[in-house]
């Protein structure tokens, strides 16, 4: 019901967003994922730390000068934070209520291109916490990914196939929690 465009004060809008969280308010705090470690001490002892209920949507587009994966490693080691990343348009609002119906921050990265994709695609995905979703099985070989590089990995596995590979593909929608019992068995 309430927005405030905090330009480049991120880290006054993510304290502002911790001591509203305390008050018993949900809120959403969106920004470039370029402008993201200017918060991280913020993130780190004004939200983490007390597991407060913020949810820190970072938007990362084609220009970004900051690659997917540094955000991954940088916020792997941030205690009591669930990290998401969307593959699909689909996943959007169901980890978004996952992450507003949760009990502690939340940091989910979604690409421009899914946005776009939004817009036009309308099918319901459940997403379960911390669990990979199995997109294609196979014995041979197996594909991790997460974010929209699936579709890669699906054409990766389909080429690999016409060599007699057997390539299982494997959606992780959270990097944490992150679902390790589906990387010891395979």
């Amino acid at each position: 019901d309430r927005y405030l465009y905090a330009g480049t004060g991120l880290q006054h809008a993510t304290t502002l967003c911790a001591g509203s969280a305390s008050e018993g308010l949900r809120p959403i705090l969106v920004t470039q994922a370029d402008t993201f470690p200017c918060a991280f001490d913020s993130i780190v002892h004004d939200l983490a730390i007390q597991k407060l209920p913020v949810t820190f949507i970072l938007r990362q587009s084609d220009e970004s000068s900051i690659p997917v994966d540094h955000w991954a490693r940088l916020t792997q080691p941030i205690p009591n934070i669930m990290l998401a990343y969307p593959s699909r348009a689909s996943q959007i609002l169901p980890m978004l209520t996952q992450a507003v119906e949760g009990e502690g921050p939340t940091m989910m990265m979604i690409e421009d291109s899914l946005l776009v994709e939004a817009t036009t695609e309308q099918e319901e995905t459940e997403i379960r916490l911390g669990e990979a979703r199995t997109v294609r099985e196979g014995k041979d070989v197996m594909l991790a990914c997460a974010g929209p590089i699936s579709t890669l990995c699906l054409s990766a596995a389909d080429q690999l196939a016409e060599y007699g590979l057997g390539v299982g593909v494997y959606e992780f929608c959270y990097l944490k929690p992150l679902d390790t019992e589906i990387l010891k068995n395979h």
